[in-house]
């Protein structure tokens, strides 16, 4: 009886065995076809949703009221989630707005666009659009470029009077203009101190005011080394449209020696310690 039992058991463990190796080929197929199908529902729900306008986004908004000129920081931007009905507008990325500036104010809540963002650094106040026809231009000047504005006196002194302006406008000596001509956007201390430099232009013999071109857009500006006569000097102190009081005390001391130069250079040891602006 145990020899029959153990047969029949042989026999249902050979049905098993094979029913499921028949039945493997079939599971593999259920599975394929069920993940194909969820694939296939993810598309048309991602289809749907885009159809009904609730596909999802975000977009940026002022997190405080901003003034025109100011810079924005992180803590000035809040993300907003969005649904398909905003989907058609054009989001700048996060990483594109820190550290632009406003071209103009904005309130509060203000959904920040390229429409509200400066291109390039807004002017300050008291910046204007200034026309000098009395600088040397390069021959390979061209307009848009980068130049600093630099006197250099007989005497072999040399120094820096404006850094880093962009050349608005470009007009060359020709048959029906007597000098070239360029234009820049300068500060009203900046004004000054080319008054300061066409006096010295004019008072000084053989002085030249000339402007170099930067070799690349991304080189730092250069620092301003030319002290102003005193009576520019003056001037400044009391200008309420001068932003910055760049102008010190220093700066008379470094004139003085630049004025003892010129006197000893011109006009010999003698006249030493003479200020010909006097």
């Amino acid at each position: 009886m145990a020899g029959i039992r153990q047969r029949k058991k042989n026999l249902i463990l050979a049905g098993l065995a094979g029913a499921l190796l028949t039945g493997l080929p079939l599971f593999g197929t259920t599975v394929f076809f069920t993940m194909e199908n969820l694939a296939v529902r993810q598309q048309v729900e991602e289809y749907r949703r885009k159809e009904e306008g609730t596909e999802q986004g975000v977009l940026y908004i002022l997190s405080t009221d901003k003034e025109r000129g100011d810079i924005l920081e992180q803590q000035d931007i809040t993300a907003v989630e969005i649904n398909g009905e905003l989907s058609g507008i054009q989001v700048t990325a996060l990483e594109h707005l820190v550290g632009r500036q406003l071209r103009t104010f904005a309130e509060a809540g203000t959904m920040i666009s390229e429409g509200i963002l400066a291109e390039e650094i807004l002017p300050t106040e008291d910046q204007r659009r200034l026309e000098l026809n009395y600088i040397r231009i390069p021959e390979l000047l061209n307009q848009g470029e980068l130049i600093d504005i630099r006197v250099h006196f007989e005497n072999g002194e040399d120094y820096i009077v404006a850094g880093k302006k962009k050349v608005l406008t470009l007009q060359r000596e020709d048959e029906y203009r007597a000098a070239g001509l360029i234009e820049i956007q300068v500060s009203e201390e900046e004004i000054l101190k080319l008054a300061s430099v066409k006096a010295d232009y004019d008072c000084y013999e053989n002085t030249l005011v000339y402007a170099v071109i930067y070799a690349d857009d991304g080189q730092a500006q250069a620092k301003d080394t030319y002290p102003v006569n005193m009576g520019v000097y003056e001037i400044s102190c009391w200008d309420p449209n001068v932003v910055k009081q760049v102008l010190t005390a220093e700066n008379q001391q470094k004139r003085q020696i630049l004025e003892e130069n010129l006197v000893r250079f011109y006009y010999g040891e003698e006249e030493t310690g003479a200020n010909l602006l006097d």
